[in-house]
């Protein structure tokens, strides 16, 4: 009996998941523990591998599309073998539609919304009663097929044509008016512009306000289709979900210092190194910063809003910190958990394999939840300082800047130092101006005097 290639579990968190592509096709033989499909959480890109050998009988999963966990998204067998019918096992979740129907005006954006939301426009309009469908569809029958055909082939928008015909119906006539009217003929489109932008649903309008009054060539249909918004992946919806969240409900206010690194950049130079690297001075801030947790428990405590409504404050007793990794398809944020009872060494590993990790695209779901404090740093890019937000489930960031030779006032003299400042975002419901700078000023006094290293 065939073997059903399920969407597994990869983390407690995971729910659902979008197929990125496949990495086999129907007949490929796999082995176990062979990669099939890559997928697309909320948090990551992760790779299914098969849990038997076999061949590749059906590819249910579609890619671009979106299914829950346990849905069956192919099947794995012998050669023969039969498979059951092509539909997922259980449908993807649907929420209850409780609204009012559309307005008149929201039906006519359905198609539209639709496209900017990567749907059929027919999945749209199912939602819509028949008779509401109807209305949305009647300009449709308004046009005689010659004069749909005409539109059609210059990209005209039939909702603003006007018909002479009985009933108010368009006809051929109304359309080749409307382009006289305009001055469109000939010298509008290159023929290779007109075949293209036919099949891509643009219309003549937008095609014209870019071509600027030229002629519409295929350079501008290819800029109009780049300029068209695309949905984004799961990855930066759900950056995009938690940064307005974020700057929506949480006060933020900003502490930066900076911070003499010399005696970080001693300590990096005397380290002999882990597997023939030394420890990054990120590694240096993270163990600085966990240890400031640890004395102050605020900054690594959240706001939280209870279910009548009032504000309240949730300590934890752990400290995890977030270490912001930067990827093509956008921030992920692995955490090094418990890290104040780690040493600088084991940090440094652990910084490591997470950003290993995340790179290849290989990290769990579980390895990016339950941060209770988050350093971002962009001082590789050259960056001097710069002000983070806070995750909604945090209290405080720190945005790290770059380690750069400056010349500064040292002991009655002028001399070249290494110095990098520090931007400290909290929130101000929970973390008084006061005690943020005093947390501040902590890691920054840890680094500067003993490099923010921890016993081992």
């Amino acid at each position: 009996m065939a073997t059903e290639i399920i969407l597994p579990a990869l983390g407690e968190t995971m729910e659902s998941a979008a197929i990125l592509r496949w990495l086999v096709v129907e007949g490929d033989r796999v082995e176990k523990g062979q990669a099939l499909v890559e997928i697309e959480t909320d948090k990551a890109v992760l790779e299914v591998e098969s849990t038997t050998a076999g061949t590749v009988l059906r590819i249910i999963g579609r890619q671009g599309e979106t299914y829950d966990v346990l849905d069956v998204i192919g099947y794995i067998g012998e050669p023969g073998e039969a498979v059951p019918g092509a539909a997922p096992r259980k449908p993807a979740k649907k929420r209850e539609r409780t609204e009012a129907p559309p307005a008149p005006e929201a039906k006519r954006a359905l198609p539209q919304l639709a496209a900017a939301r990567g749907v059929h426009a027919p999945r749209v309009e199912a939602y819509v009663p028949r008779a509401e469908a109807e209305v949305v569809e009647a300009p449709r029958h308004r046009l005689s097929p010659r004069a749909r055909k005409l539109a059609e082939e210059w990209l005209l928008d039939t909702t603003q044509l006007t018909g002479s015909g009985p009933g108010g119906r368009v006809v051929e006539a109304d359309v080749q008016a409307t382009l006289d009217a305009r001055g469109l003929g000939p010298q509008t489109f290159t023929p290779a512009a007109r075949a293209l932008a036919r099949n891509t649903g643009l219309t003549l309008d937008e095609l014209l306000r870019l071509a600027g009054g030229a002629t519409i060539t295929v350079d501008v249909v290819e800029r109009a289709l780049k300029s068209r918004p695309q949905p984004l992946s799961p990855m930066r919806r759900l950056i995009a979900e938690r940064m307005t969240q974020s700057a929506r409900t949480i006060p933020h206010f900003f502490v930066t210092m900076s911070v003499d690194m010399e005696a970080v950049a001693r300590a990096r130079d005397a380290h002999p190194g882990i597997d023939g690297k030394k420890p990054s001075y990120n590694d240096y801030v993270v163990a600085a910063c966990a240890s400031a947790l640890r004395e102050t428990p605020i900054v690594n405590a959240r706001c939280i809003e209870t279910p009548d409504g009032a504000f309240a404050v949730q300590m934890n007793d752990a400290v995890h910190i977030g270490v912001a990794v930067s990827l093509a398809e956008g921030l992920v944020v692995p955490v090094i958990r418990d890290a104040d009872r780690r040493s600088l060494d084991k940090i440094a590993i652990e910084s490591r394999r997470l950003a290993e990790r995340a790179r290849s695209k290989a990290l769990g779901p579980d390895e990016m939840v339950g941060g209770t404090f988050t350093i971002t740093n962009m001082g590789m890019l050259g960056v001097e300082s710069f002000a983070a937000i806070i995750h909604p489930e945090q209290g405080a960031i720190l945005a790290v800047g770059a380690v750069e030779d400056a010349p500064v006032a040292h002991e009655g003299g002028i001399s070249v130092r290494k110095r990098m400042k520090l931007t400290l975002s909290c929130d101000h419901r929970i973390i008084d101006g006061a005690v943020g700078a005093q947390f501040l000023g902590l890691v920054k006094r840890k680094l500067e005097e003993h490099g923010g290293a921890q016993p081992a």
